[in-house]
């Protein structure tokens, strides 16, 4: 009679058997260490169930490049262009440098800091207006990814 402990055979259970019963048979890494690989029974090449009918498409109206490069040209200092195309961020920052500019030329305060905005704003706003000519990211998709008319 052979000694089992714990369910597990003994040395002696069988001399001819040299594997380990503490070591799995799969290798290290694989997929199903213990047996079968799907252990719900279904297939794995069972097909995927189809995407709902209009899966992956923005809904929305599309945005004009014409429309933004005109609101960059003569109203960018205040962010339009980056309002129009969903920037809000962007835009708020633009005008938010506008207006801080404005009220310090109004004020009399630090002027050259005035100076300094307002010059920066226009600079980047001429960089944006050619963005948006040329069609290049950030500009050639709104905020949504959806790609200018």
């Amino acid at each position: 009679m052979s000694n089992n402990y714990g369910g597990y055979p003994s040395d002696s259970s069988n001399p001819y058997d040299n594997s380990n019963p503490y070591e799995s048979s799969a290798s290290f890494g694989s997929s199903a260490p213990y047996g079968s690989s799907d252990p719900y029974g279904s297939s794995a090449t069972a097909p995927m169930p189809a995407p709902p009918q209009g899966a992956g498409q923005v809904v929305g109206k599309q945005k004009s490049m014409v429309v933004a490069a005109l609101l960059a040209f003569f109203l960018g200092v205040f962010g339009v262009h980056n309002f129009y195309v969903g920037y809000t961020n962007r835009g708020l920052a633009q005008l938010g440098m506008t207006v801080a500019s404005i009220v310090l030329s109004a004020v009399g305060v630090a002027e050259g800091l005035a100076t300094i905005l307002s010059w920066g704003v226009a600079l980047w706003v001429l960089v944006e207006f050619v963005l948006i000519l040329l069609r290049k990211e950030p500009f050639a998709t709104d905020a949504r990814g959806v790609p200018l008319r």
